[in-house]
């Protein structure tokens, strides 16, 4: 079984229309992390996609604890997110150190990889990166990382 969650109803929408045309079946659920309420077992696989860099730093504590309770052990964590030094960290007010607010009001953190093993502590880390690449001519940065639960 396949679940997905995003906090935009757009983007449920435009998953389950995609589902459909390839007559495929997942449940969708519209939440974001910290209210998230599943009736499920524990996962095998989260993949956890530009969601912790939407929260502030006590948010993406609160968030860790809420994936360690939805992974079962063994289980793996795929993390990506953007990180400090893409051009996009300079766009919005500074509200916490790495954390900016952008003009449309949405929260977005640019983490440090040493930031990234301190937040998976309690995992083993399979891999850990950091890509750039220019954008026309703005550096992007993300930061990639596998995690087994242990």
């Amino acid at each position: 079984i396949v679940t997905g969650v995003d906090i935009s109803i757009s983007a449920i929408d435009e998953c389950r229309k995609r589902l459909v045309d390839r007559g495929l079946d997942c449940d969708l659920i519209v939440s974001d992390l910290l209210d998230l309420k599943l009736d499920v077992e524990k996962f095998d696989v989260i993949l956890v996609h530009y969601v912790l860099g939407a929260l502030l730093e006590e948010e993406r504590k609160i968030g860790m604890k809420k994936l360690m309770d939805l992974i079962k052990g063994g289980g793996l964590v795929i993390f990506e997110d953007l990180a400090s030094g893409d051009v996009r960290e300079t766009r919005g007010e500074m509200i916490e150190e790495g954390t900016i607010r952008k003009g449309n009001g949405i929260t977005q953190h640019f983490f440090v990889e040493d930031e990234v093993r301190v937040l998976f502590e309690e995992f083993d880390i399979i891999s850990l990166s950091v890509d750039e690449w220019l954008h026309g001519k703005m550096k992007r940065r993300r930061v990639l990382g596998h995690f087994k639960f242990r």
